[in-house]
């Protein structure tokens, strides 16, 4: 009879617990407010058949595809080989474990290629099935418990590197709703993200996790390209002290009036950078002024660009059009994914009721989007009286069908557009002339068929008429 002393015992109860701790995937490499990993670092099983159906695709294989700018990360990738071109249900899923370092919002993307043919449609090869699982809670349109389930996960890659980016699934009522996932996660929670094949022929080179506030680019484009190169697998070890990139967090900026100062709202990226030292300059002084740090004054009405650059790299800028005399609206932190009514407070920190949903399609940051017979945006006693109007109009859906929207100022309609084009516009209004406080608000009085009513509006302007 083989006989453990207490001391010996716990050693072995110990070892077995620390044996059966999951521990993350090698090659999950963390950075500042980011995670990326190269698909092909899973311990699931890869192969070639029926029950293994991602291949790993190699420089020496026949059906490799190298890219037009970029190669896959480590020279190869992988690619689901079941199902049909376009869905199919959940296969051989591939896990990856890891532990969060940064507590924060964590959107998910990922280097996506579809191999199709001449003749194949667009909208094929190009999903995975998706899922998470741990102690997370969900910063997007979702559900944890939708994210917890395997979701339809696509993007473009027409042929060539692109990205997966937006999450497809239903929301109460409405129907295949496509929106990004983001989750929330905690420092020290460890999480298993699985992907699962769907679409035959879809390709993952890498997948990343990042703080959407890094405002890295992920829609149809080369997800490698279009993003500094600290973001891929292997980046953290070369660029990680180096400057990436320069984010000037507003897609414009205006002054009210003359003489009015603002901190221009900037990050250097990554914050790991070792030498952050930025040098300010405008393209015409006697519109504004900027000071070494970033803020700005009005001299005089007009327009002027400032240009941010890197002192350690001047290769790296970043700039924006500031004009004086003006105030806008940019939308660019709108969220919703519906058009229930809410508040928005917005670049000057007046209270919007908006009767509308978050859109991105006319410069890529936040606009509103509302259909026909809505007020899609008002406010009330907006100070300084206004002499002008302006906004940035976009008809969404079927461009032959005319639009029309109103401005109303103090409840009474100052002036209107009607619109037949598939191409962004300008509504303005000039010589309004209403002194003191102002009621504002933008009705869309199209009459049309269903969806085809709706409009887009970014960017919206007014001069104030008290100087």
């Amino acid at each position: 009879m083989i006989r453990f002393s207490s001391t010996l015992l716990s050693f072995v109860l110990l070892l077995f617990n620390f044996q059966t701790l999951s521990q993350d995937t090698p090659g999950i490499e963390y950075g500042d407010r980011f995670i990326v990993f190269d698909a092909d670092i899973t311990l699931s099983d890869l192969g070639s058949d029926e029950n293994h159906p991602w291949v790993l695709r190699k420089k020496d294989d026949s059906k490799y595809y190298a890219g037009k700018e970029i190669e896959p990360v480590g020279g190869d990738y992988l690619e689901f080989t079941g199902n049909n071109m376009n869905s199919g249900p959940a296969k051989s899923p591939l896990q990856y474990t890891f532990t969060c370092h940064q507590t924060g919002d964590y959107r998910l993307a990922m280097r996506m290629y579809q191999p199709l043919s001449d003749k194949e449609h667009d909208d094929k090869r190009n999903d995975v099935w998706v899922r998470l699982e741990g102690n997370y809670t969900s910063a997007c349109a979702y559900t944890k418990e939708v994210l917890e389930q395997d979701r339809k996960f696509w993007g473009r890659g027409v042929r060539e590197w692109g990205t997966c980016y937006y999450l497809e699934s239903n929301i109460g009522e409405q129907k295949h709703v496509k929106t990004q996932v983001i989750y929330h996660l905690t420092k020290g929670e460890q999480y298993t993200f699985t992907m699962s094949g769907r679409a035959q022929g879809t390709s993952i080179d890498y997948i990343i996790l990042f703080d959407p506030q890094l405002d890295l680019k992920a829609n149809n484009e080369d997800l490698a390209k279009v993003n500094p190169p600290l973001y891929r697998p292997g980046g953290i070890v070369k660029y990680a002290q180096l400057v990436g990139k320069i984010k000037i967090n507003k897609s414009a900026t205006f002054l009210s009036k003359i003489g009015e100062s603002k901190s221009l709202d900037f990050e250097v990226i990554p914050s790991t950078a070792k030498n952050k030292s930025l040098t300010w300059k405008s393209s015409n002084e006697d519109v504004v002024k900027v000071n070494k740090k970033g803020k700005i004054t009005g001299v005089s009405n007009g327009k002027a660009t400032i240009t941010a650059t890197s002192v350690e790299n001047n290769s790296i800028q970043a700039s924006t059009l500031v004009e004086v005399g003006k105030y806008i609206e940019t939308f660019d932190d709108f969220q919703s994914i519906d058009m229930s009514s809410k508040v928005y407070s917005g670049d000057n920190g007046f209270a919007w009721i908006l009767q509308a949903k978050e859109a991105s399609q006319i410069n890529g940051n936040g606009a509103i989007l509302f259909n026909k017979g809505i007020t899609g945006l008002q406010a009330s006693q907006i100070p300084n009286g206004i002499k002008s109007f302006n906004v940035k109009v976009k008809n969404l859906w079927n461009p032959k069908i005319e639009r029309e929207i109103q401005l109303l100022i103090n409840g009474e309609v100052v002036g209107a557009i009607k619109k037949t084009s598939n191409e962004t516009y300008v509504f303005s209004v000039d010589d309004i002339n209403v002194e003191g406080n102002f009621d504002l608000a933008i009705k869309n009085v199209s009459t049309s068929e269903a969806k085809s009513g709706l409009v887009i509006l970014d960017d919206l302007t007014w001069t104030p008429y008290n100087e």
